[in-house]
């Protein structure tokens, strides 16, 4: 198991051992700075398509994060892992699914798969 794993387990729902934990909560800060770096990358026409996320929030975050990290509030780090980053990603994850050909026509998810389970999708030539 890799250390910052087993970190995570450690931590697990207690907000009193991630507050006491500085190294855990700069490793979680970096990838909330990635994913706001991501977000900045992005066009605008495609934050236009997906306003249900918080594109403007997750990019302000970012830039505290990256130039006014002395004003970082460990709760709020705490409560964006905890209550933000999962409903991203799987948001995320049913905006890469709608971008692959064919989606509009399937019914649903399991018609993008074959029988065996696997998406066997390979671009169209």
């Amino acid at each position: 198991m890799r250390q910052d794993t087993a970190r995570a387990g450690a931590v697990g729902d207690s907000y009193k051992i991630f507050q006491s934990d500085y190294e855990y909560q700069s490793s979680c800060a970096m990838y909330i700075i990635q994913i706001g770096e991501l977000a900045t990358r992005l066009t605008n026409g495609f934050k236009s398509r997906y306003s249900d996320i918080a594109w403007r929030d997750i990019i302000g975050m970012r830039n505290v994060f990256a130039h006014d990290y002395e004003s970082i509030n460990v709760k709020k780090v705490w409560e964006t892992l905890q209550y933000d980053i999962g409903p991203l990603r799987e948001r995320c994850g049913q905006i890469i699914l709608e971008m692959e050909p064919g989606y509009d026509q399937a019914e649903d998810e399991d018609e993008l798969l074959d029988d065996d389970g696997e998406d066997d999708w390979e671009p169209e030539e």
